[in-house]
């Protein structure tokens, strides 16, 4: 089928994003899996059909380039892309890629990581309220579209607002934002959800194209 690989800051909530994702999907007749693509974590709320850390060549590979932290990051993602079980949960049902990965990495270092976008299909930028400045949803708009030119994949920006239980799809667009589309009267559109009530989730598969 297809891969989804889920990137953001710390505490945005891709970890309960995935897990609630898939099995909303799930119920609507998808096959989903999801892969813990966070070596560092040190407990998460789901159990993985593919994870990392059970990986002897990524466990090498971080006692290699200990400290050096690009170098490892390629590195585990270079390990991903010829995974024989990865590449079968792709090949058979949407597969969640739960990453950690900082966002500069995948940004700056691009060239060191072109396996990240071999293992995406497509990405979904989640953030919360700390990724957002004073002009409004500029930052997560901005960084979706950078990461878009540099990866030539469809990079759809979300925001996971837990405490929010009517989530919106438009809002009034500020000043930066209208200066980055070039159109004063669009609307903000970035998608807003509430992954732990699994609110906003029919609108986000509608963007993804997914049921």
């Amino acid at each position: 089928m297809a891969s989804l690989a889920v990137i953001g800051p710390p505490g945005s909530g891709k970890s309960t994003f995935c897990f609630n994702y898939a099995k909303y999907l799930q119920k609507h007749g998808v096959e989903t899996s999801i892969a813990n693509a966070n070596y560092f974590c040190k407990h998460i709320t789901y159990k993985p059909d593919y994870d990392v850390r059970d990986s002897k060549e990524i466990r090498k590979a971080y006692r290699h380039y200990e400290d050096q932290w690009p170098k490892f990051y390629a590195a585990m993602l270079e390990i991903m892309s010829h995974d024989r079980k990865l590449s079968g949960l792709r090949e058979n049902s949407l597969l969640f890629l739960d990453f950690s990965i900082p966002l500069e990495y995948l940004l700056f270092f691009r060239h060191q990581m072109k396996a990240f976008y071999t293992l995406a299909d497509r990405v979904v930028l989640l953030s919360g309220e700390n990724f957002r400045t004073h002009s409004g949803d500029s930052a997560i708009r901005a960084t979706s579209k950078l990461m878009e030119n540099v990866s030539g994949r469809q990079v759809t920006p979300v925001f996971n607002r837990p405490g929010i239980e009517k989530p919106q799809a438009a809002r009034q667009a500020t000043l930066i934002d209208a200066i980055l589309t070039g159109d004063p009267d669009r609307p903000n559109d970035i998608l807003e959800i509430n992954a732990v009530e699994r609110l906003g989730f029919e609108a986000l598969a509608k963007e993804l194209k997914l049921l």
